[in-house]
């Protein structure tokens, strides 16, 4: 998978929700950037291939940044609730995959001679390289199809379907067709959202 390929699906899908952000404002151009920025890890992590494929996996990543953070660099921690006990807020999802605060605890069990703290959560790179494992740590335990995987991945238990890893499902799948890949075999979800983002995924370039 090519990052400047990937980066095109990905400007093509944003376009869905902002119409005018290629008008050239700094605002819109920083967002572009992060993009970019994204891409490009996408491709640099998925590559190895240790998912489904080097070609795929890096569009799985993108399904699941896309739904998560829009691609964003930098993002705030969401699912955020009031503690009581603490009498503060605290949020559990952070970085651009928004990965869990719990990540940590059990991470030193799967990779124990690579430590990760909840700040490192928020760099870019680790976010996508510890998503990328986590992946493959669903797959392996919940013994699924992509669809599978991806819906464990985002309830954090093993599920066989779920409407988020059905919607996920056929963003990878779109990539794949607009790429020229074997599309994955999964079930998809097709909400009037999904059908609106495949479409503007894979439509045909009208000026060739």
């Amino acid at each position: 998978m090519n990052a400047t390929k990937l980066f095109t699906l990905l400007a093509q899908l944003a376009l869905v929700e902002t119409p005018l952000l290629h008008d050239g404002t700094p605002k819109n151009n920083k967002y572009l950037e992060s993009v970019h920025t994204m891409a490009n890890l996408y491709v640099e992590v998925g590559s190895a291939g240790s998912f489904i494929s080097p070609e795929i996996d890096p569009l799985v990543l993108a399904a699941i940044g896309y739904e998560e953070s829009r691609h964003r660099v930098r993002v705030n921690d969401g699912d955020c609730r009031y503690d009581y006990r603490a009498q503060d807020t605290r949020c559990w999802s952070i970085g651009p995959m928004q990965l869990s605060r719990a990540t940590p605890r059990w991470w030193k069990q799967i990779e124990p001679n690579d430590p990760l703290s909840v700040e490192q959560l928020r760099d870019p790179q680790t976010s996508v390289r510890v998503a990328y494992r986590m992946l493959s740590y669903w797959k392996d335990s919940c013994h699924g199809d992509l669809t599978s995987t991806l819906s464990s991945w985002s309830a954090g238990k093993c599920l066989k379907k779920a409407a988020l890893g059905q919607r996920r499902c056929s963003l990878v799948k779109a990539f794949a067709a607009a790429s020229g890949l074997p599309e994955p075999v999964c079930t998809g979800h097709r909400g009037e959202y999904t059908v609106a983002r495949v479409a503007a995924i894979t439509r045909k370039d009208e000026t060739k």
